[in-house]
């Protein structure tokens, strides 16, 4: 008589001599969502089929796992460029580019809906990074328009010129 223990992990053989074979090569028959199998299936096979299926549900989550190891990068490395986009367009008005990001700014607070980095937000965030920090801002230099060289219009009267200082030499 044998008797299939489906809770357990094995299955127990009674003899006549009421002594007991334990067979711990069989598996738990009780899938997942808690069904059974059908009854007309031989002991080996179901073994090979659980046995089948959970080797393809270890590939699948493997795969999964690949898969979302490789999204994770991709994610990074686009943030990065639409970072790096953010900073381009912030152009000459910071000191730093990156002082953007020090201020507090989010990339996701710089982006269109669809996913692009929006100028117009990247200039509404450096126009509130100067208002906060107008020292973060580019010194603007002011270059006088005479540099002390080259012709000033009218010669200065009474001063001799070099050409008349060779003439008189």
């Amino acid at each position: 008589m044998t008797t299939t223990d489906t809770t357990a992990t094995s299955t127990t053989d009674a003899t006549q001599e009421g002594t007991e074979i334990t067979d711990a090569s069989q598996t738990d028959t009780t899938a997942a969502d808690g069904t059974t199998p059908p009854e007309g299936t031989g002991e080996g096979q179901e073994s090979t089929g659980v046995a089948a299926l959970q080797a393809e549900n270890f590939k699948q989550r493997e795969k999964r796992r690949e898969v979302e190891a490789e999204r994770d990068a991709l994610v990074g490395t686009v943030a990065t460029y639409q970072r790096r986009e953010a900073e381009a367009l912030v152009g000459e008005r910071l000191l730093s580019a990156s002082d953007l990001w020090v201020a507090g700014a989010e990339l996701k607070d710089l982006l269109a809906d669809d996913g692009t980095v929006d100028s117009a937000k990247v200039a509404d965030a450096v126009t509130k990074v100067l208002a906060d920090h107008p020292h973060w801002g580019q010194a603007r230099v002011r270059v006088p328009r005479d540099m002390g060289q080259g012709g000033r219009g009218e010669p200065v009267r009474g001063v001799r010129s070099f050409q008349q200082i060779l003439r008189d030499a």
